[in-house]
């Protein structure tokens, strides 16, 4: 029995609009809970929202270090609109 290649490989997300890796389909995730929160959403309901949003099926393992990467980087950038420059959310790395 001879295996090919992409057999061994690591099983990407599914997607119905082709090929996407981790990082792209918790951005598409996160991206379609910002465009449905008003603009005035404080950042505790934002952070409950997106949390809710995890598009993978278990917390663990590499998509959901990645998954914690976008999710920190967003919340970085709303905290940085809403408190100003500088701003972070405290024990986050730089």
């Amino acid at each position: 029995m001879k295996l090919n290649r992409e057999a061994l490989k690591r099983p990407r997300p599914s997607s119905p609009c082709g090929h996407r890796n981790w990082a792209e389909e918790a951005r598409a995730a996160i991206r379609a809970v910002h465009e449905t929160l008003p603009a005035d959403c404080t950042l505790e309901a934002r952070t409950a929202a997106v949390d809710a949003a995890f598009p993978f099926v278990r917390r663990a393992h590499y998509p959901y270090k990645v998954w914690c990467r976008e999710r920190r980087q967003y919340l970085d950038r709303c905290i940085t609109a809403e408190r100003g420059h500088g701003a972070k959310i405290k024990g986050t790395r730089p």
